[in-house]
């Protein structure tokens, strides 16, 4: 499998903090890479290294072989790497359609006719094409959810970084998002990471997983590998539900 994209040696520091200690990791074409780890492992710092939400104080990132660590969000965004924040950053005075149809325009891919019947599309897949007209402030929590996926998807990314999507929900709905993930970037041809921090049930829908401890990538194999690993069960299996 080809690498999409690749962090490379990276260290990010706040103060005296080691947020990140140099970390490598290739991220392949089409797979559904788990990254998982306890509160301040330093993944969501991984993430805003990838979106260019921050800048790595040592190291680089590249995708599809160029060298991104100095592009702003918005050109990576552009180039094709989305993300899905677990707290919906939504319009919530705006409907369903226009928070999903601004994604698509921020995304650079398309004009408005076309974002529209994108968007329309994208709805239908996650189940929310009834509510399209339906202000975002009205949506259930896990609708809103939905919406957040949707937006990112809608902007046709080659790599999309999810942010705890199924955290707070019961095991069905976490099944039935996590189906849902893995049919659209298997029918869209996208790459996704998934960020994990307490559902571990989703990490069984995964392709690959990764363990991020203190800032360090610590094991990395199929989903039970690294589940079933003894480290990983040491330092953090035990302190989570599933």
């Amino acid at each position: 499998m080809s690498v999409v994209l690749r962090v490379e040696g990276v260290a990010k520091y706040f103060g005296g903090i080691k947020a990140l200690d140099g970390v490598t990791l290739d991220i392949h074409e089409n797979e559904l890479l788990a990254i998982i780890g306890p509160n301040g492992a330093g993944k969501t710092t991984l993430f805003n290294v990838i979106t260019g939400l921050r800048k790595p104080d040592r190291g680089r990132v590249l995708y599809m072989g160029r060298d991104i660590t100095r592009a702003p969000p918005y050109k990576r965004a552009q180039m094709g790497i989305a993300r899905a924040f677990q707290i919906p950053r939504l319009i919530y005075n705006a409907s369903v359609m226009d928070n999903a149809v601004l994604s698509c325009l921020f995304g650079g891919k398309m004009d408005l006719n076309n974002s529209k019947k994108r968007v329309l599309e994208v709805l239908k897949l996650v189940g929310l094409e009834k509510k399209a007209n339906e202000l975002a402030a009205n949506l259930t929590s896990p609708e809103k959810k939905l919406l957040e996926f949707a937006r990112a998807v809608a902007m046709k990314p080659r790599v999309l970084l999810l942010d705890e999507i199924v955290a707070g929900m019961p095991p069905a709905e976490v099944d039935n998002i996590m189906n849902l993930v893995r049919k659209i970037a298997i029918g869209e041809k996208i790459t996704v990471v998934a960020m994990v921090e307490h559902v571990i049930r989703a990490v069984k829908y995964a392709d690959r997983a990764v363990f991020l401890h203190q800032g360090r990538i610590l094991v990395e194999g199929s989903p039970s590998e690294v589940l079933n690993n003894k480290l990983v069960k040491e330092v953090y299996l035990g302190e989570i539900i599933e």
